[in-house]
């Protein structure tokens, strides 16, 4: 389970650039905890944590442009585009376009992780946390056993299987060269978790946050006894099932900074 320590901060530029609305897409077990409580500790006030899907169709108060354009920066897990639907059940958003956002600077940023450890992460965190929804099912389940229960329950792909490609790329999954594609154009920037520092660096630099804004730390130590659970042939089913976002997670590890965008 990752988890982040942030300096307390004082964003120095709240009105330098109000058009600007950072989204960020938060892909499960991959660091995101952590870097969202950086943004709150950037954005304050103006950050809006979206922790429950059902949260972008209520309370109508968000979703007058008036309020909606109070935000500077946005987290949840949620795919890219999501914010077309914000308030899109309530009859005075637009239909179309950017919604409530109409006019803002969107930019959209993620962080990817090593599609294998990611997967390892989700099995440790299903099998160890009691409020998941597959826990009383899964705890103490091998991860043989435990990806068995994931086909019968998760026919649709869930958190195993090309999750980082299906939020990144919107339909592109089987076609790796268009999604590659997709994410360069129109994405700000996308980083990897095992090397986020740069990422993070960037943003600061282009978006004004203060010197001080990064992450202390992110604790992957449960990963240490991964070698122990995991057998050739478990890891061989992780990796057939992420065939995308391992070579997804190639491109932006490589190539990626090339394209971040300032």
């Amino acid at each position: 389970m990752e988890t982040g320590v942030t300096q307390s901060l004082q964003f120095p530029n709240r009105a330098a650039d109000a058009r600007t609305l950072l989204l960020y897409v938060h892909i499960p077990k991959a660091g995101g905890t952590s870097f969202t409580d950086l943004l709150a500790a950037v954005y304050e006030s103006r950050f809006l944590h979206v922790q429950r899907r059902r949260t972008l169709r209520w309370p109508a108060e968000y979703y007058t442009r008036g309020a909606a354009n109070r935000y500077l920066a946005i987290s949840g897990h949620l795919p890219y585009g999501f914010h077309k639907r914000f308030g899109s059940s309530l009859p005075w958003t637009a239909k179309g376009g950017e919604g409530v956002f109409e006019g803002r600077d969107l930019k959209y940023i993620s962080i990817m992780r090593d599609p294998v450890e990611r997967v390892k992460s989700y099995y440790r965190y299903v099998t160890t946390t009691p409020s998941h929804r597959l826990h009383q099912r899964a705890k103490g389940l091998a991860p043989a056993a435990f990806f068995g229960l994931i086909e019968e329950f998760e026919r649709h792909g869930g958190e195993t299987r090309n999750q980082q490609s299906r939020m990144l790329g919107r339909g592109n999954v089987s076609d790796p060269a268009a999604l590659w594609r997709s994410i360069r154009e129109n994405f700000y920037a996308v980083g990897v978790l095992e090397d986020v520092d740069p990422f993070v660096a960037h943003l600061r630099r282009t978006l004004g946050w203060p010197d001080t804004a990064g992450l202390a730390h992110l604790n992957k130590s449960s990963s240490a006894r991964a070698g122990a659970e995991f057998d050739a042939d478990t890891l061989g089913w992780i990796r057939r099932n992420n065939a995308a976002d391992i070579e997804l997670y190639a491109c932006v590890r490589d190539e990626g900074p090339k394209y971040w965008k300032s």
